[in-house]
């Protein structure tokens, strides 16, 4: 760089002037030369530098010096002392020149300042771009467990619902059965009673109807053994005492019981005593429902000796539970007592009822 002033080229002599031309013609050629050189560095680069900026600075040309002009013969003055000759201007400082290698040196330098920087730029941008995809995805992630917690949580919510759900629909149904089966077990109860009512009704009429029948068998068996008594009584030659118990027992009507019969004519109370002897060895609990005196009739076998060799129900009373404590006494009652001569009669038709007195 050459700087100078316009007072000091005009007043720098002749010699000064030719200087400054000299220093300017070295300069340019020296920055000529640095030019030249820095286009043939670049052109041996491998790849293309950045580019490069060079301030050339040229010494401004020497400012024109006014030619004095010529003054016109005076008259000689008085010679007097010469003037003293004004000291020579200092020359001007030659600009200074750097060296082509620091040059390059600092153009290097400044290139790998810029190297570094736009390397830093550019790890700061990945740096940037990862902190950023990290961000990213972290936000994904969390916004995928907060999906996944809703989706949970809905389902839950779902899950619980299905199972209120199936719970209600559960009792319901529950409901609806105990309902359905009260309502059948109720419609059973009341054909159940109804048809108790109505086999009751059944009952109580053929017990009714029974009960006519087995009092008039009664009466019809009743008169039929009176005078069957009777009968007995006048083949004998005597006739029953008046108030003795007729047609409790009996004797069949065979050869053998006439006989007997005859021989004990005197006994008329034989009957009586067989009777009691019967109803005190039978045990029996009248229900309460049993209507009337049904009686039963058994015919008795009686061997010589007064035991009885068998016992058949001939008519039964209507009421098997009659008819077996019935049977039970008779059976009880074995041997059988003897007649006042000492003998037995062989057949006996026994007719007998749990409302009989005793």
């Amino acid at each position: 760089m050459v700087r100078g002033t316009d007072a000091a080229q005009r007043s720098a002599p002749p010699d000064a002037r030719g200087g400054g031309a000299r220093a300017f013609a070295l300069a340019l050629t020296v920055h000529l030369l640095l030019v030249a050189m820095l286009v043939f560095g670049v052109r041996w680069q491998s790849r293309p530098p950045a580019a490069v900026q060079a301030e050339l600075w040229v010494p401004p040309p020497p400012a024109s010096v006014p030619v004095p002009a010529v003054p016109q013969p005076a008259p000689e003055p008085a010679p007097a002392k010469p003037a003293p000759e004004p000291p020579p201007a200092r020359p001007a400082p030659q600009p200074e020149v750097e060296r082509p290698d620091i040059v390059l040196e600092r153009q290097k330098e400044r290139e790998r300042l810029e190297r570094e920087r736009l390397e830093r730029e550019v790890a700061e941008a990945e740096r940037k771009r990862r902190e950023a995809r990290l961000a990213d995805e972290r936000r994904r992630a969390d916004e995928k467990r907060q999906q996944e917690k809703q989706q949970e949580a809905r389902r839950r919510e779902a899950e619980a619902q299905r199972q209120a759900d199936a719970k209600k629909e559960a009792e319901a149904k529950k409901l609806a059965d105990a309902k359905k089966d009260a309502e059948a077990k109720k419609q059973a109860q009341a054909k159940k009673d109804a048809e108790a009512r109505k086999e009751a009704e059944a009952k109580k009429e053929a017990d009714a109807r029974k009960a006519a029948e087995l009092k008039a068998q009664q009466q019809a068996a009743e008169r039929s053994r009176e005078d069957y008594v009777k009968r007995l009584m006048s083949q004998a030659g005597t006739a029953p005492a008046k108030g003795a118990p007729t047609g409790s027992a009996s004797g069949s009507p065979t050869g053998t019981a006439a006989a007997g019969g005859a021989a004990g004519g005197a006994d008329g109370d034989y009957a009586g005593r067989l009777s009691a002897l019967i109803r005190s060895n039978t045990v029996f609990q009248i229900p309460p429902e049993l209507g009337g005196n049904p009686k039963a009739v058994f015919l008795v076998s009686v061997l010589p000796d007064c035991t009885i060799a068998s016992v058949k129900l001939r008519r039964s009373s209507g009421h098997p539970a009659w008819d077996q404590a019935a049977e039970r006494g008779i059976q009880r009652s074995d041997p059988l007592p003897r007649m006042k001569n000492g003998s037995c009669p062989r057949e006996l038709e026994i007719s007998s009822g749990p409302r009989d007195e005793r």
